[in-house]
C-alpha cells in the first residue's frame, strides 16, 4: 500500500494503465499497488488508459478532453471509463456533445469512451447535445423538459438531439406539444431541438398536439390519430395546427367532420388549415355541422361549405 498524502500519481507514456476505483475517496489500484490519499492522476500519453470500477461510481466531466473527476480524484489523459451503472455529470459552463450508438449504456464525450452509464446530467450550459452515430437510435421523452432516455441512459439538461433516423416516443401521462416547420425530420418538444427524426409516437395521453411556426402541409395515413408532416410519421396525435397549410387525405377511407373548433379528420382536430382539403382516394365520409350550407361544384367529388349568413 502507498499513501500519497494528497499527492499526485503519473502514469507512463508507453504502457496502458488500468486504474481501478471504488466509492472510497482518493483510493485507486493500479499495477497491483493500492494507493490512498491520491488527489490527481495523469494517466500519461498512452492510447488506452482506463478507469474501471468494482461498484457503482459517479463521475464529473471537466472542461478538458480526457479529463474527469471520480472517487474525488482528478483524472487526466483517460481514454475509457466504466462506471458500473454510475451517473455522469457534465459541466455548467462547457457545451458537451454526447455521442451514442445502439449499444446500451455507452457514450463518448470529451474523447472518453464511457460504458455502464445509467444517467447523464449534461449541466446547465445552453447547447449540450446528443448525437447518434453509426445507426438510428430511438429515444423516449420523460416528464421533464430537456429530458429523454436513449441507449438506456436517462439524460437530463439536453438541448439538442440528432437521432440519425431514429424514432421518438412521448409519454403516456403528459400532453406533449411537437413544434415543427418545413425543415424535414426536425421537431422541438420539451425544450429539446430534435433532428433526423423519422417517426413520433406521441403516447396515449389525451391532448398531444402538433403546432407549426409556418404553413406546413400534412397528409393523413388512413389510420386514426396518425398524420405525416415535415417528413415525420406521427401517431397518437390529437390536435394539429397547420398554420394555413394544406391537408391531404389518404388512399383509404378517411372520415371528416366539421366542428366548431375546426376540422376533425381521422380523430385529429385540425385547425388553421388551408381552405382546400384534398381527400384523395378511398370511400371518404364527411359530416357537417348543424346550420352549415353546402354547395356542389362542377367537379366530381368536390363540394364547398359556407357559414350561415348573418340573416339566417
Amino acid at each position: 500500500d502507498v499513501a500519497l498524502n494528497n499527492g499526485e500519481l503519473t502514469g507512463t507514456n508507453v504502457d496502458n494503465e488500468t486504474f481501478t476505483i471504488t466509492s472510497t475517496d482518493n483510493a485507486v489500484n493500479v499495477n497491483a499497488i493500492d494507493f490512498t490519499q491520491v488527489s490527481a492522476i495523469n494517466a500519461g500519453a498512452s492510447a488506452n488508459d482506463a478507469i474501471v470500477t468494482t461498484e457503482l461510481v459517479n463521475a464529473d466531466l471537466t472542461a478538458n478532453d480526457n479529463g474527469l473527476m471520480a472517487s474525488n480524484i482528478s483524472f487526466t489523459n483517460i481514454n475509457t471509463a466504466d462506471l458500473s451503472n454510475g451517473a455522469l455529470k457534465g459541466t455548467d459552463v462547457n457545451n458537451e456533445t454526447f455521442t451514442i450508438t445502439s449499444t446500451d449504456n455507452a457514450v463518448n464525450v470529451n474523447a472518453i469512451d464511457f460504458t455502464q452509464v445509467s444517467a447523464i446530467d449534461a449541466g446547465t450550459s445552453a447547447n449540450d447535445a446528443i448525437v447518434a452515430s453509426g445507426s438510428a437510435v430511438n429515444a423516449e421523452l420523460t416528464s421533464s423538459n430537456n429530458g429523454l432516455t436513449a441507449s438506456t441512459i436517462d439524460f437530463s439538461n439536453i438541448n439538442n438531439a440528432d437521432l440519425n433516423g431514429g424514432e421518438l416516443t412521448g409519454t403516456n401521462g403528459n400532453d406533449e406539444t411537437f413544434t415543427i416547420d418545413n425543415d424535414a425530420n426536425e421537431v422541438n418538444v420539451n425544450a429539446i431541438d430534435f433532428t433526423q427524426v423519422s417517426a413520433i409516437d406521441a403516447g396515449t395521453s389525451a391532448n398531444d398536439a402538433i403546432v407549426t411556426t409556418v404553413a406546413v402541409d400534412a397528409t393523413l395515413t388512413g389510420t386514426d390519430n396518425a398524420v405525416d408532416t415535415s417528413g415525420i410519421a406521427f401517431t397518437n396525435v390529437n390536435t394539429a395546427d397547420l398554420n394555413t397549410g394544406t391537408l391531404l387525405g389518404s388512399a383509404n377511407a378517411d372520415v371528416f367532420a366539421l366542428d366548431a373548433a375546426g376540422l376533425i379528420a381521422n380523430q385529429i382536430l385540425f385547425t388553421a388549415i388551408n381552405s382546400l382539403v384534398d381527400a384523395q382516394g378511398g370511400a371518404d365520409d364527411v359530416t357537417g355541422m348543424v346550420g352549415i350550407d353546402w354547395t356542389l361544384t362542377a367537379d366530381n367529388g368536390c363540394l364547398l361549405y359556407t357559414s350561415p349568413s348573418p340573416r339566417d
